[in-house]
């Protein structure tokens, strides 16, 4: 079978389904952008942070990939794994459950001013998304793959949650007389 073929077989015949699954992972991450303040001139950028932090431009165009990436993932697990009540189902539920986590970050950290419950729900985030990860594996080893730039963004960015919650030890921490 040629590549045309293929993608005319496989992936355009369900090209709704596919939009649907990529424009939902990318919401998780862009609706809670417009309700917490991540600009750096805001709260964030008055903390100590490490030299091996990712300049600000660097955030959008990676998260957007890392979501596309994550949408199709899951499509490709939904269209071989027998969708939401197939023999997949249990992936596609922790996946959802990871897109929970990812969309909390952002609010807990940012919003709640709280780099250690940040940290909390990060570590929550990566078992979440190892867990159906290695699921992923028996029905698409794609989509297992694909998974491999989030988990070394996440591993970066909990690295970077861990130092400013070293580097900023009052932050978020409030004194009662």
């Amino acid at each position: 079978m040629d590549v045309v073929s293929y993608l005319r077989t496989n992936i355009l015949a369900y090209w709704w389904q596919l939009l649907l699954f990529i424009v939902s992972a990318n919401l998780c991450g862009i609706i809670p952008s417009f309700f917490s303040n991540t600009s750096p001139s805001g709260w964030y950028g008055g903390l100590r942070k490490p030299g091996f932090t990712p300049p600000n431009g660097a955030f959008l165009p990676v998260w957007t990939f890392l979501y596309c990436s994550m949408g199709l993932a899951a499509f490709l697990v939904w269209r071989d794994g027998g969708g939401f009540t197939g023999k997949a189902g249990l992936s596609l539920r922790i996946y959802i459950l990871s897109l929970i986590f990812n969309a909390t970050w952002t609010p807990v950290f940012f919003n709640g001013q709280s780099p250690e419950g940040g940290l909390v729900v990060m570590v929550m985030l990566i078992s979440s998304v190892i867990a159906y990860s290695s699921l992923y594996w028996k029905f698409n080893r794609l989509s297992s793959v694909l998974q491999i730039p989030y988990l070394v963004w996440l591993s970066i960015a909990t690295a970077l949650n861990a130092s400013i919650y070293g580097m900023n030890p009052t932050v978020g921490v409030s004194y009662t007389t």
